[in-house]
């Protein structure tokens, strides 16, 4: 398998996670990382994050909240702390509800090839569509 062109940030942070949730989270992670790297970074209590590390073993890189990030919003500080560490030429913020299907992650990589923003547009329920944009045309939206 080539390396990967991407790298797949998660920001998560949940007290008391049910063990169900935790295995579909683990089932996605790795459907994702046959794509590209995945960073979870878990802001949740060190109980919940010991849980989280062990359902997620050998599937994603997860990783505490670097703790000098001090926004009120505490998923701005997982964001940052993901990006910090990715390791790839592209990054796909993504969300523990919101996980992408392999071939859209696929499609995120080629668009952020020629693109400066890749992202998800919600079209409805649990539908989205992909749209892509150069900072000037973000900026002017």
């Amino acid at each position: 398998m080539a390396a990967p062109r991407c790298s797949y940030v998660v920001p998560f942070r949940h007290v008391g996670t049910p063990d169900r949730t935790l295995d579909e989270l683990a089932r996605d992670f790795r459907r994702v990382s046959s794509t590209c790297e995945v960073i979870v970074v878990d802001g949740s209590p060190s109980d919940d994050f010991a849980r989280h590390a062990v359902a997620w073993r050998g599937l994603c890189r997860h990783i505490p909240v670097d703790r000098r990030w001090r926004f009120l919003n505490g998923k701005v500080n997982g964001v940052l702390t993901g990006v910090a560490a990715a390791g790839c030429e592209y990054v796909i913020l993504a969300d523990d509800d919101v996980i992408y299907h392999t071939a859209d992650v696929r499609r995120m990589c080629e668009l952020l090839a020629t693109n400066d923003l890749a992202f998800a547009r919600d079209v409805g329920g649990t539908r989205y569509e992909l749209r892509s944009a150069s900072l000037a045309e973000a900026r002017e939206s």
